[in-house]
């Protein structure tokens, strides 16, 4: 067997020549370009990974920006009107502008960032400003003339951008580690939030009866939303409701209502929140309520515990019983009624919208305001004459027509009722105060 080995590969004293290969000689001539070429991918490594981690980094300290940004705008709107540890409370002046702005920078810098907090630089890292939030159109609009001027028609709204920039005082930027090999030693960051307060859209306290709304001038609800005390009597204005509790006639005025589908008949509901076993759901126009006429002994002496828990506040610092209103002091229990038109009792019913005014050119809305002062038994020596055994129990009561707050969700369309939920309405958006 003969082996033939080309030239290239053999001397002429038959010695191997693979060292002159074309393919040997590439080789060894780039071994020098492997070092440069392995210096630039760790150069280039490490650019991407200080791209990752300082990015990151630059990611956490803006979701904490935007943190201490939603807290501070939740914080100044809610201080716009007055809330108190009592779910329903009267609104005598809003806004608060000055509560709102301090709230809510005071609740931004009790945040920190990036390990620092956030009032080391005392005011020159958060900006707040108050306008006025559209719920229709979803826009804001700035206020420069403040609340002395613009009132509670014209700011419902904080908007609050905290930032770190070299302007941001002693907190200044966010530091960067490996970027900064390539020059990029700081980043400013900042975050914006909007939130909005508003009249109610839906109602989250306990209700105890709901409100037959008729338009007929004539008819009860129509009256009852037209009592204007008179200087000589100011107590004229009080009305009695009758609850009704037969089962077979129409209700004329309202009835027990409650939540409905909820498990429970209205009696029984009512019963068992006095007793502390069930808390109200939320609910608005279009929402189902179920009716009730006439009410057992128990609710009728809880609903007198009630009243009397209340009156018990009278003069002090938690003063529930005194609600000023139009130069008038209106005497009981503030709650927020669910307004409907079915007038049959023993079934469900939508909450309704009349968008309506009371006799003051208020809006009437899903909910009104209205004071109990006190509940009769017919048989009860100093019940109304009106309290006939046929028509139940009555109730004393007179609507409230100045502006009062429900613990609730906010977005309805105007009325005197305010919401005391503020909601984030807008996030990343920095208005300009020009």
């Amino acid at each position: 067997m003969i082996i033939v080995v080309p030239k290239a590969f053999v001397s002429a004293k038959g010695e191997d020549t693979m060292k002159s290969h074309p393919i040997t000689r590439f080789l060894q001539e780039r071994r020098g370009a492997a070092g440069m070429m392995t210096a630039l991918l760790i150069i280039i490594f490490v650019a991407i990974l200080a791209i990752v981690i300082d990015l990151g980094h630059l990611h956490g300290v803006r979701n904490e920006l935007q943190n201490a940004a939603d807290a501070a705008a939740l914080a100044g709107a809610r201080a716009l009107i007055q809330i108190a540890d009592y779910p329903v409370v009267p609104v005598p002046d809003p806004p608060y502008c000055g509560l709102a702005r301090t709230t809510a920078r005071e609740t931004a810098q009790r945040n920190k960032s990036d390990g620092t907090d956030l009032t080391v630089s005392a005011d020159l890292n958060v900006d707040v400003q108050l306008g006025w939030w559209d719920w229709e159109t979803n826009t804001w609009t700035y206020k420069a003339s403040g609340c002395a001027l613009e009132g509670a028609n014209a700011i419902n709204a904080v908007n609050v951008v905290v930032r770190r920039n070299a302007e941001a005082g002693s907190i200044g930027p966010v530091a960067m580690t490996l970027a900064a090999l390539f020059g990029w030693e700081t980043a400013n960051v900042k975050a914006s939030s909007t939130a909005a307060v508003g009249y109610l859209k839906k109602n989250c306290t306990f209700f105890l009866l709901a409100l037959l709304y008729k338009s007929d001038p004539d008819s009860w609800f129509q009256k009852f939303i037209s009592q204007i005390p008179n200087s000589e009597n100011p107590g004229t204005h009080f009305l009695t409701l009758n609850t009704g509790s037969d089962k077979d006639k129409k209700m004329d005025e309202g009835a027990w209502a409650d939540m409905a589908n909820n498990g429970y008949a209205p009696a029984n509901f009512i019963k068992n929140y006095f007793k502390g076993r069930v808390e109200p759901g939320c609910v608005g126009a279009g929402d189902e309520v179920d009716l009730q006429g006439g009410v057992d002994t128990s609710i009728l002496h809880s609903i007198k515990d009630k009243l009397a828990d209340l009156r018990s506040t009278a003069g002090s610092g938690n003063d529930q019983w005194n609600h000023s209103c139009q130069e008038y002091n209106y005497e009981g229990w503030l709650m927020c009624s669910p307004i409907v038109q079915n007038d049959q009792l023993n079934q469900t019913s939508p909450i309704v919208n009349p968008e309506s005014n009371d006799g003051w050119g208020n809006p009437i809305n899903a909910f009104i305001p209205i004071i109990i002062r006190n509940i009769y038994n017919p048989n009860d020596k100093n019940a109304p004459p009106e309290c006939s055994t046929y028509q139940g129990h009555c109730i004393e009561m007179a609507y409230y027509p100045c502006p009062a707050a429900c613990e609730g969700e906010v977005g309805g369309p105007a009325g005197t009722i305010f919401g005391t939920r503020p909601k984030l309405v807008q996030f990343d958006w920095f208005p300009s105060a020009d």
